[in-house]
């Protein structure tokens, strides 16, 4: 059993990401709303992005594009998480909570 989970390591790192990624947007699952600007929900936010960047960077070093996601799925995953986190490091009042659960990409298009 330990060859299929090697063999699909990276699968099971993007659904991790992933489902970390919803628990953080949803508030839900342990994850709390953003209340400051420095809340380390920011910082994950930020990691989600990097994964993505350095994933679709691979697969265009191949020149294979059938390795990464759809460009308008990627840029819908970035702008939703840097949209969040810069609102909060930005706008957010000392004191005050945001509720990411409200957001998603339309506000930044």
């Amino acid at each position: 059993i330990t060859h299929y989970v090697d063999a699909y390591a990276s699968y099971i790192l993007l659904a991790k990401k992933t489902n970390r990624f919803v628990d953080i947007m949803t508030a839900k699952k342990g994850c709390v709303n953003i209340n400051s600007s420095t809340h380390s929900h920011v910082y994950e936010l930020f990691d989600f992005v990097k994964f993505h960047h350095m994933w679709r960077e691979q697969s265009l070093a191949l020149d294979n594009r059938w390795l990464y996601l759809p460009e308008s799925t990627y840029e819908d995953l970035c702008w939703t998480a840097i949209g969040t986190a810069l609102i909060a490091m930005t706008h957010l009042p000392e004191g005050e909570t945001m509720a990411q659960s409200r957001g998603g990409s339309d506000h930044l298009e």
